[in-house]
């Protein structure tokens, strides 16, 4: 079962990543921040 601080963590980041990408190219950005979360969280799955 996922963890739910991890699962709150990236909803907010998608919810930011989707409206920072309106009108802006932050996707790669986003990216990076979203790998970064994944591997913080990575080895506990």
């Amino acid at each position: 079962a996922p963890n739910p601080l991890e699962t709150r963590v990236q909803s907010d980041l998608i919810r930011a990543g989707l409206e920072d990408a309106s009108g802006k190219t932050n996707e790669r950005f986003f990216g990076a921040i979203a790998s970064a979360i994944s591997k913080l969280f990575g080895g506990k799955k």
